[in-house]
């Protein structure tokens, strides 16, 4: 059956049939046949949602702006802090080898802070500061960031825990942040634990402070997310290459950033658990039994 097309600005230009529907945008009309049909295909009563949802590409790309704004500093207020050690030597891995051993390890065991702050030397440090392109504030991490601006911060904590401490990646250094709502913090650490019942390593949460990358782009929506990715990527390789296990969990934190104050325009932009690389209960079982018999299993023992 034909299904005609309509124009997604119909409200705006006042015509079903628009001359320039094919600049405008397209929506074809539809009729669902099933509950599921009726969830993806009811049509929004906010053409802005219908653009977002079934328009994905017509997003703004970013622009550099001409003069810098002004971005707001997070987190505002730091309680104390503990100056992390540098490792004494780098790993000595190949990177393919790094590559082919990345896992994400779902069953984790504590890590120490040593180890913990050697992931965050060679993952998130940053090498080298300075200003950069319209005289705002530019580092050089091991992960790319649109304009060296950085906008993510690491959250550090611990299901045992009520401390949260924030990564500076300037001083190599956690600086202790206060918890507004203990209630937020455990639930937060509740949701990761309902995903991830055998993982029992630190948490890292990622904070995005868009206001950093609206300083230096205009539409910096997309650039936050990029970041966010980019850094854990760059985190999960780290891990691997010394040989720490390594989980990103399916949730944003929000929820750990409604337990902390001052936290208006910041949001959540991932989780992930790290710690020493654990076996499961079936992994010890039958699964190494098929390791030793097998030597295409050797060494799987994780997911993803």
């Amino acid at each position: 059956m034909h299904l005609p097309w309509r124009c997604l600005r119909r409200n705006s230009c006042g015509r079903r049939a628009c001359r320039s529907r094919f600049s405008h945008g397209l929506i074809r009309v539809t009729q669902p046949t099933s509950p599921v049909g009726d969830a993806v295909a009811a049509p929004s009563t906010s053409r802005q949602r219908r653009r977002s949802v079934l328009r994905p590409t017509d997003a703004a790309d970013p622009k550099p702006r001409e003069a810098a704004e002004t971005s707001r500093p997070w987190p505002v207020r730091i309680l104390s802090r503990l100056s992390l050690t540098a490792p004494e030597s780098a790993p000595a891995t190949p990177f393919t080898d790094v590559l082919d051993a990345r896992r994400s390890w779902r069953w984790l065991a504590p890590v120490s802070q040593d180890r913990l702050a050697a992931l965050l030397w060679h993952g998130a440090r940053a090498r080298n500061t300075g200003r950069g392109r319209l005289g705002l504030t530019w580092e050089h991490h091991a992960a790319p960031s649109a304009g060296g601006v950085h906008p993510i911060t690491i959250l550090v904590s611990s299901m045992e825990s009520s401390t949260v401490a924030a990564y500076d990646p300037v001083l190599h250094a956690l600086g202790e942040i206060e918890v507004e709502d203990e209630a937020q913090l455990r639930e937060h650490h509740r949701l990761i634990n309902e995903i991830l019942p055998g993982a029992h390593g630190s948490v890292f949460t990622l904070v995005a402070n868009p206001s950093k990358t609206s300083a230096a782009y205009e539409h910096p929506a997309s650039l936050v997310w990029r970041d966010a990715g980019c850094l854990i990527a760059t985190l999960h390789l780290c891990a691997a290459s010394l040989g720490l296990g390594f989980c990103p969990v399916g949730i944003l934190g929000s929820t750990l950033v409604r337990a902390l104050p001052d936290s208006g325009g910041v949001f959540g932009a991932g989780v992930c658990v790290i710690g020493e690389q654990a076996p499961s209960a079936t992994e010890k079982g039958s699964l190494f039994v098929e390791s030793a018999r097998s030597p295409a299993l050797q060494g799987w023992h994780t997911n993803g």
